[in-house]
């Protein structure tokens, strides 16, 4: 098959089985036999010793992946495979662990099962995945990318703080938000998005009231998946081109810098596209005011945003790279260089 026109079909991709729920960890008695690779954060490894001793024994093997994914990164994961045989790679983490593996995956034709452990990313079931060459975050995309399997089960998710919850949720709205505007957006990635967008509004208006409860967490968990096939779909915008620059060049975390920008850029977008007209579906928000009603939330649930540093001579140059980033190309109006510009100053 000649796959060279994929890319510019309405299409949407999905994950061959995803399992859920409190008894989803039983599926690895189905694989209890094969060879299998963990790939990891040491830091939620050790938060969740018993945990992983629970799931795959006294004596597992381990790779750690504990920073946004670097060309390094894959290349040391991938000789570490091939010198071996594994049957399958277990992602265990956020976006950085799961792009990494689903990276190898795809290479090195590996069945992949996805544990994620944030609530925002939707790395598990997008056709992208995010490497950093030189300092600079390339995408890639591929439906390869799918794990053959996703668990989804809370038990993870406990060692989470507020905070974590609150900014990586954010990244699932950003996802869901952007979907639903851009360029590439379909009946499918609309039906997605909007459910994900209302979920995720509920539940942190939840989480402001009541605390880090389970049903909130399962909740925040299925709408991540959601927006994740949205965006998978539909891709993002201008937001996310944003962030990814920054998030490199001033080590800001992902779901962070996704923050900083949102908001500046729903307002800008909403001057120039109807689609967020379709927010009008939901019984929550309103099309009419919606970036005001998520500005309220962020407030009473005390965000503080990250300062963007830029130097003045650097700006423009900033503003181009951006402009370029693969993720503006499907925002649904293409902002000049002084509208990005004047985005990028508002954080400094």
């Amino acid at each position: 098959m000649d796959s060279k026109i994929l890319p510019f079909l309405q299409k949407i991709y999905f994950p061959a089985s995803i399992f859920l729920g409190k008894q989803s960890f039983m599926f690895l008695k189905a694989i209890q036999q094969e060879r299998k690779l963990i790939i990891i954060p040491k830091s939620l490894k050790d938060d969740n010793k018993e945990l992983l001793i629970s799931l795959f024994g006294d004596e597992f093997e381990c790779f750690f992946q504990d920073r946004e994914p670097q060309i390094e990164d894959f290349n040391k994961l991938k000789e570490h495979c091939q010198k071996n045989n594994y049957d399958y790679l277990i992602a265990v983490g956020g976006g950085s662990v799961i792009d990494s593996v689903k990276m190898v995956k795809k290479e090195l034709n590996i069945k992949m099962v996805a544990f994620p452990t944030a609530v925002g990313s939707g790395a598990e079931v997008s056709q992208y995945a995010l490497l950093i060459d030189n300092g600079v975050k390339k995408v890639f995309s591929s439906p390869e990318f799918l794990p053959e399997i996703i668990i989804l089960n809370t038990s993870f998710l406990n060692s989470l703080t507020k905070e974590q919850i609150i900014f990586q949720s954010i990244d699932a709205l950003s996802h869901g938000l952007e979907s639903l505007a851009s360029k590439a957006s379909n009946h499918f990635s609309d039906i997605l998005a909007l459910d994900s967008i209302e979920i995720i509004y509920k539940n942190l208006n939840k989480l402001n009231e009541k605390g880090n409860k389970e049903e909130i967490l399962e909740e925040l968990q299925i709408a991540s998946i959601l927006s994740g096939l949205a965006q998978s779909s539909a891709a993002t915008g201008l937001c996310h081109a944003l962030a990814h620059y920054f998030g490199v060049k001033n080590n800001i975390s992902h779901s962070k810098a996704v923050a900083v920008f949102l908001t500046d850029v729903l307002d800008l977008n909403y001057k120039h596209t109807d689609k967020y007209r379709k927010i009008g579906r939901l019984k929550s928000l309103s099309s009419d005011n919606f970036v005001e009603n998520l500005q309220e939330l962020f407030s009473k649930l005390e965000i503080k945003l990250e300062k963007i540093n830029v130097l003045s001579e650097d700006i423009i140059k900033a503003a181009e790279e951006i402009k370029k980033d693969i993720c503006s190309l499907t925002n649904p109006y293409s902002p000049s260089l002084e509208e990005i510009i004047e985005i990028i100053k508002k954080h400094q």
